[in-house]
């Protein structure tokens, strides 16, 4: 096997790797159990795993049956897209644009409102209390044909919300909320986590630490930070369904002398080279 000598050769030939760590959680959803799973973490100062903050985690059962096939109509009528290359990524997989669904949002947070690990976020990074989802909802589509995302940065969600005296309270989103929509039948189509990763480097090694691949469910959800948290939609390779999944910002109600440093969508270490807008 060819040694990679780019971060862009290094990248897709961990594509094809089996994950350090694979959660399959369609081979165990017979439980009731609707704790938060923690996925993956990140590393403690003596390298252990045990003590890292949450990174990612998963909220089993979020959204029924009906309510997964109601949302891929809609979504379908409203359009779902391939990318113009304008767009600079390497994402295949279809999108949705523009397509706001405050009535699933609101669904959510009264479902979710009281989950503790979505409770506890503001001790993790002391960006304020968890305040919703974001109605901006982009609904994926990847179909059986290799589509794929490739390793990228999620990009923060912001609004503001006016108060009754008159001032304005700002949210952002720390995390991502993304939803598994589909039917049984999809080949592939992990969604994977490269964790040890930096967003800004051109030092080779980036793919090679930890990966972690989690299989949801139907209806179930995984929450992950953005910042920071180099992920990939794996490819779909085969089978008889599409995949699709929605995804939309946690929303967190900001301080008023909190001062952030916004999250952009930033594909992952040397592949943005390869969009043409580098």
């Amino acid at each position: 096997e060819k040694t990679p000598t780019t971060l862009a050769e290094e990248y897709f030939a961990a594509e094809k790797r089996e994950a350090t760590t694979v959660y399959n959680f369609t081979e165990e959803q017979q439980e009731d159990d609707r704790r938060a799973i923690v996925v993956v973490r990140e590393k403690a100062s003596d390298e252990s795993e045990e003590d890292g903050r949450p990174l990612a985690f998963v909220i089993p059962r979020v959204l029924n049956e009906q309510e997964c096939d109601d949302l891929i109509a809609s979504c379908e009528e409203h359009g779902i897209s391939p990318p113009t290359a304008s767009v600079g990524t390497l994402r295949t997989a279809k999108r949705t644009t523009k397509y706001q669904n405050a009535t699933l949002s609101q669904h959510l947070f009264e479902k979710l409102g009281q989950e503790e690990m979505l409770q506890n976020l503001h001790d993790d990074d002391g960006m304020g209390e968890f305040y919703g989802i974001h109605s901006n909802w982009r609904v994926l589509r990847y179909d059986p044909c290799g589509d794929v995302f490739p390793a990228h940065q999620d990009q923060m969600d912001t609004m503001q919300i006016k108060r009754e005296d008159g001032t304005k309270d700002m949210l952002a989103s720390s995390h991502t909320m993304l939803i598994n929509l589909s039917k049984d039948g999809v080949e592939g189509g992990a969604t994977r986590f490269y964790p040890d990763s930096k967003v800004r480097t051109s030092a080779l090694g980036q793919y090679d630490g930890r990966s972690v691949d989690v299989f949801l469910p139907r209806g179930w959800a995984l929450v992950f930070r953005q910042k920071g948290l180099i992920h990939a939609g794996q490819p779909v390779t085969g089978g008889t369904q599409s995949k699709y999944v929605a995804q939309a910002g946690v929303l967190r109600l900001l301080p008023r002398e909190k001062m952030i440093q916004p999250s952009v969508f930033r594909l992952g270490p040397g592949l943005n080279e390869l969009t043409g807008t580098a």
